[in-house]
């Protein structure tokens, strides 16, 4: 092997890796913190998730904040790299503090403004990372082919640490709560998990460090700031239909797997009555979507188009909510279990293929307006993502706290209320089915653009870039 084939592979794992560190922070401090907040802090269900909101809500607008950022603007002896070291460190050690505060603080109840902050703090911290790792996609990833294969890898890589993560916490607490309070549990797992994340960001860094992108990103940059009007790409992605579908899809998508990942503890815990299940459903579930996103190949060598094999997975993820609406019950235990994982399996699959969407789009708007603004663009993926998970949360506190949910009661002992087992049941069946739906039909009739189309564009772009090189 070539030494130049070696430094490709090589920067091709600089995404993967960055989602693998970034998947230890969302599947432990994201997943959990809603937890956190109503066990541990012991906050009312209503303010947890104006916490949650919030979080996600900073995570919105850092996203495009920080793409502007690496667009645009670089330091003296690199442009990407450092963002690694800073953002990867940061959120490791604001997520620390806001799993460590209630064992040094005697009533943890009364830290809601400081959780708050350190919360938004590590929400920016997070965004920070999120888009960096799409920035730098869009530079490695420069055809269609490469981009499917990172988005499989990527999906791979995120869901196998959630697998992980969602098996080692259970297991961990209910360990470490033997020979001490559960909220200095709490706090040494994150230690640990941040820990983690921090190395693989460091390896990360490294590998970006003297990497082509770095060079290729710095030229790029110098050459924006002479006469690329930033207007221009905010004028082309609002008015970009392709970008607008892909982004609501995503949301969409994203509202009914965070009933799922966020909800699940509230869902095992009070309406299966079986929160010793939650370990297995959890790997089950990410071990599902992760089989799904290794036959992304094979699904678009069946249908030969991203957009139709992203539209067929949906449909497929509405079928098997439909049949979920009889099989989800306490007493099927299994049967919950085995339904929601094989609608995961497709949702692994589509969620590989929304990536390369949002690239499509992306590469329209570079056609378009001819600004390679690939980070602000790209921002929009991560942006969706974090709707989506606002969207999630405001429907579940609302519709749990309308129900009657009540942390401190239930804790105590009190018997959960019907209202609230049946909203439950109707975060993780009906109201997927209907989103499912919507996604596929919306995908279908409303993008305009394929592959063919996306490969003109990418051609046509790459043919500007060298007429203005030799001008």
């Amino acid at each position: 092997m070539t030494e130049e084939k070696k430094q490709d592979k090589r920067e091709l794992s600089i995404y993967p890796l960055s989602e693998l560190g970034g998947g230890v922070f969302k599947a432990y401090f994201t997943t959990y913190i809603s937890m956190l907040m109503t066990s541990v802090y012991q906050f009312p269900v209503v303010v947890a998730g104006i916490l949650e909101t919030i979080q996600s809500a900073i995570q919105w607008f850092g996203s495009p904040i920080m793409g502007t950022v690496y667009d645009r603007f670089s330091f003296k002896k690199g442009k990407f790299w450092p963002w690694f070291l800073i953002a990867g460190a940061g959120t490791g050690i604001l997520y620390i503090i806001v799993f460590g505060m209630p064992v040094i603080f005697e009533d943890p109840s009364k830290l809601v403004i400081p959780a708050a902050i350190f919360i938004a703090l590590a929400a920016f911290m997070s965004s920070a990372l999120s888009t960096l790792g799409l920035t730098i996609y869009m530079y490695v990833a420069k055809t269609e082919k490469t981009r499917s294969f990172l988005a499989m890898v990527v999906k791979i890589c995120r869901d196998g640490m959630k697998i992980v993560v969602g098996w080692v916490f259970p297991v961990m607490l209910t360990y470490f709560i033997t020979f001490m309070p559960e909220m200095n549990a709490w706090a040494m797992i994150a230690v640990i998990l941040a820990a983690v994340a921090i190395v693989i960001f460091v390896i990360a860094s490294v590998l970006t460090k003297n990497s082509e992108i770095e060079r290729e990103a710095q030229t790029k940059t110098l050459q924006r700031k002479k006469k690329t009007p930033i207007l221009k790409t905010f004028k082309g992605i609002l008015t970009n239909r392709a970008l607008l579908v892909t982004f609501l899809a995503m949301t969409c998508s994203k509202v009914f797997f965070f009933f799922h990942i966020t909800g699940a503890a509230y869902f095992w815990r009070y309406y299966m009555n079986n929160f010793e299940m939650l370990s297995i459903f959890n790997v089950a579930f990410s071990l599902a979507a992760i089989i799904g996103a290794a036959l992304m190949p094979t699904i678009l060598k069946i249908f030969k188009d991203t957009k139709r094999s992203y539209v067929f997975t949906m449909f497929v993820q509405a079928g098997l909510y439909a049949v979920s609406l009889l099989i989800v019950s306490p007493e099927n235990t299994v049967g919950t279990i085995a339904i929601l994982s094989a609608a995961s399996f497709f949702n692994g699959i589509s969620d590989g293929f929304i990536l390369p969407l949002f690239g499509q789009a992306t590469d329209y708007n570079v056609w378009k307006t001819g600004n390679k603004d690939y980070g602000l663009t790209m921002s929009t993926y991560s942006i969706s993502i974090r709707a989506g998970n606002v969207a999630s949360i405001t429907i579940r506190t609302s519709l749990l706290a309308a129900a009657g949910f009540n942390s401190k009661a239930l804790a105590g002992g009190a018997a959960v209320p019907a209202a609230v087992q049946s909203v439950l049941y109707n975060l993780n069946t009906l109201f997927p089915l209907i989103l499912a739906l919507v996604i596929a039909l919306l995908v279908l009739f409303l993008n305009p653009i394929n592959d063919k189309k996306a490969e003109q564009y990418r051609k046509e772009i790459k043919e500007r870039d060298m007429q203005e090189a030799a001008s």
